[in-house]
């Protein structure tokens, strides 16, 4: 789970743990990466905000499903809407 603002990744870190997930998470994409190569299992799913810091959001993806062949994407965002023609590689059918 990726997510800058520390209150909301620990919120939704502890509610995925509650409900019996195992959750790693990461304040920030490069972050993201280094957290996911030491991670030894397979990720199923990557919960990520739509808008992050260095790098547009389906990079990250794309970069973490070369390791994690089959890797859900959930993009999430606080802004009421997002605008997703102005993240790069971002549209629509992108969002499974």
């Amino acid at each position: 789970m990726v997510e800058d603002y520390s209150d909301l990744r620990g919120l939704i870190g502890e509610i995925l743990g509650e409900a019996g997930y195992q959750v790693l998470l990461a304040e920030g994409d490069l972050r993201a990466l280094e957290v996911a190569r030491m991670h030894r299992h397979k990720i199923r799913v990557l919960i990520t905000d739509i808008r992050m810091a260095r790098m547009a959001c389906p990079e990250l993806g794309r970069r973490l499903e070369i390791e994690h062949p089959g890797l859900r994407i959930i993009f999430m965002s606080g802004d009421p809407y997002p605008g997703l023609g102005s993240v790069p590689g971002a549209s629509r059918p992108n969002l499974r």
